[in-house]
This record gives structure tokens, C-alpha cells and sequence, in this order.
């Protein structure tokens, strides 16, 4: 509300410093104009009413004068600013390396030993023996042997038997004959005829000549048209008409007869008979030989020997490492400052526009 008020009120005061032209408005913003000035030699106006002096009639006492714009002055100030550096530093790291050194250690070795050992051992030798054996043999025997064999036989026979044959004869046949005959026609037809006509023409310069053109004409002329004219004749003529006829004849059919004629058939059989033989049979006979042998035996033997082994060592290793850091900086800039009014003046009603803004000093 307190802003809404004072709004209306500088919105009043500038419709009056316009319209007056010089008013107790204009004291506003006057530097030492009436009471609320910074000068002490001014005083009330002789021309205000001491019981009531309304805002907006004139101050003849004092001219009209407006407050400059404020002016606007350069400070130095100190601004700091942050800005991002890699940075290198040192830094030492411990670091764990496998170091070879040479050590002695003991390992034992099989050593081969060979010694001679006497062993008895089995063999099997073969043995050949003459034994004699029975054995059965079948012995083949012919016998012949009567058997009734059934054999076909072919034998012939006339038979008389019918069979048609067909005989051809000729017979004459009147029937119609269709024939095409060409007949005549004259027909009018209309065919374009070229001919040449002397025409005579004249060129731009005046000259005139003839010329040959050619010019087609249609003229009506007779042409002759054969048409082909179906023409029906009887003629007479000869067909050959086959007429069946059954005739008697004879001839020989072979059948096959069975007829049964008793042979001699050889017969083989066979018979056993035992007899006797000699053979060698191979017999394996266990011997007891005994034989020298090489038997190897491994015996340990403990040796020293040296290899190359590591082991882990520590060290201090410096390597340098690179940081971002964040470092202040401070730098001094200008930095424009505009003055205000000290005070604002206190209203006391209408009449206290007369006096500007009381108590209130600018600079």
C-alpha cells in the first residue's frame, strides 16, 4: 500500500510540474528549496499561508529547479578469481622387484646299476614222434540202377480245319461329283491415273515460265473377276467291294506225348573203410635251462648343485605425477557506484510540498 501511495503521489507532482510550470511541486527534487532543504538560510516561503498552503499553488519566492541525474563513480575493488593449474609434484612409490641371486641345494639322482644274475627258466621245445593212427575212409562205389524215366515225345498229326478269306472284286458306281469352274465377270472399279500438266507460273521478278506438274485423276474402268462356280456331274465309278469266303484245308499239329521208358542209371555211393597210418605229431616238451642275466638296479645318490632363483625386493622408486589444482586469484577492477537520495521527505500533508522533501540531503 505504502508503494501504491507513493507511486499516485510522484504521478501527481509530475502532472503539476508540468502543467504549473513552476509550483511547491518543482521543490521536490531542488537542492535547498524550502524546508526540507540543506541550506539554512532557507526558510519558509513569505508567500505560503501559515494556517494552510495547498501543494499546488505557486511559490513565488524561489524559481523552479529540478534534481540532476545521479552521477556515477568508479571504485576499485578487489575480485578473485579461481583458476585450474596442472601441477607436477614428486612422489615416492615403493615398488616390489624380483631379484635373481644364485643358491646351492641337494637333489638326489637314481643311479644305474647292472649286475649279473643266474635264473632258471621253463622253455618248451618241440618234439616231433612218429604215431600210428586208424582212421575211416569213404570209398566211393558205382552201382547201376534200373529207373523209370517219363520223356515227351512229340508226335505230328493232319488236321483239317475252316478259315475265311475275303476276295476283292470291282464294281462300277455312279455318284456326284462337285467341281469348280472358273467364270468371267467384268466389274467397274475406280483407279487414280497420273498425268503431266504444263502449268504455266510467274517468279517475283516477272518472268513467267511453265511448269510440270504432275496431276491424279480417278477414272471408272472395266476389270474382268473370275469366280470359282460349284459345278455338280455324275460320274460312274469303279469300287472294290471284298466279299468273305470260308474254305476248307489240312495241316500238321505236333503235341507232345508222355511216354515212360526204364533205364540203367549210374549210382555212386560211398562205403567206409578203416585203415591204418603213420604221421608225426609235434609234441612241446617243458625243459629247465638256467642262463645269465643283466639285471639293472637304481641306486640314489645325493648330489649339490646350484640354480638361479628370485626373490622379492623393495625399493624406493620417485616418479613424478601430474594434479589438477584450483588456485585463488586476485585481481583489482572498477567497479561503477551510483549515488541515491540520504532521506526520503517526510509528507505532512498537501502543505509540505512547498518545503520539498524535508531533512533529506543529496549529494
Amino acid at each position: 500500500m505504502k508503494r501504491l501511495a507513493v507511486s499516485a503521489l510522484l504521478a501527481a507532482v509530475a502532472t503539476l510540474g508540468i502543467a504549473g510550470g513552476e509550483g511547491a511541486a518543482a521543490g521536490l527534487f531542488r537542492k535547498g528549496g524550502g524546508g526540507g532543504g540543506c541550506a539554512p538560510d532557507c526558510g519558509p516561503p513569505p508567500c505560503a499561508s501559515p494556517v494552510y498552503a495547498p501543494s499546488f499553488a505557486p511559490a513565488p519566492c524561489a524559481p523552479a529547479s529540478y534534481a540532476a541525474a545521479p552521477a556515477v563513480q568508479y571504485v576499485e575493488q578487489q575480485v578473485t578469481y579461481y583458476q585450474q593449474q596442472l601441477v607436477a609434484r614428486q612422489v615416492t612409490e615403493q615398488v616390489t622387484e624380483m631379484v635373481p641371486y644364485q643358491e646351492k641345494f641337494n637333489y638326489v639322482v637314481s643311479v644305474p646299476v647292472t649286475t649279473q644274475e643266474k635264473r632258471v627258466a621253463t622253455v618248451y621245445v618241440t618234439q616231433q614222434q612218429e604215431v600210428e593212427e586208424v582212421y575211416t575212409v569213404n570209398v566211393p562205389v558205382t552201382v547201376n540202377q534200373k529207373r523209370r524215366v517219363t520223356q515227351y515225345v512229340p508226335q505230328q498229326t493232319e488236321q483239317e480245319y475252316v478259315f475265311t478269306t475275303y476276295q476283292s472284286s470291282v464294281v462300277p458306281q455312279k455318284v456326284m461329283q462337285t467341281s469348280y469352274q472358273c467364270v468371267p465377270q467384268t466389274v467397274q472399279v475406280t483407279v487414280p491415273v497420273c498425268r503431266v500438266v504444263s502449268v504455266p507460273c510467274c517468279d517475283p521478278c516477272g518472268c513467267c515460265f511453265n511448269t510440270c506438274q504432275v496431276v491424279t485423276d480417278y477414272q471408272v474402268v472395266n476389270q474382268v473377276v473370275y469366280q470359282n462356280v460349284p459345278v455338280q456331274t455324275e460320274v460312274v465309278v469303279n469300287q472294290v467291294v471284298t466279299t468273305p469266303v470260308q474254305q476248307k484245308a489240312k495241316r500238321l499239329v505236333t503235341t507232345i506225348v508222355p511216354q515212360e521208358t526204364e533205364i540203367n542209371v549210374p549210382v555212386v555211393t560211398f562205403q567206409p573203410q578203416q585203415q591204418k597210418a603213420k604221421r608225426l605229431v609235434c609234441q612241446v616238451v617243458p625243459q629247465q635251462q638256467e642262463y645269465v642275466v643283466n639285471v639293472v638296479h637304481y641306486q640314489q645318490q645325493n648330489q649339490e648343485g646350484v640354480r638361479t632363483a628370485f626373490r622379492p625386493q623393495v625399493r624406493n622408486v620417485v616418479r613424478t605425477v601430474y594434479e589438477t589444482v584450483t588456485v585463488p586469484q586476485v585481481v583489482t577492477q572498477r567497479v561503477p557506484v551510483y549515488n541515491t537520495f540520504c532521506n526520503y521527505p517526510s509528507f505532512g500533508g498537501f502543505g509540505g510540498f512547498g518545503g520539498g522533501f524535508g531533512g533529506g540531503c543529496c549529494h
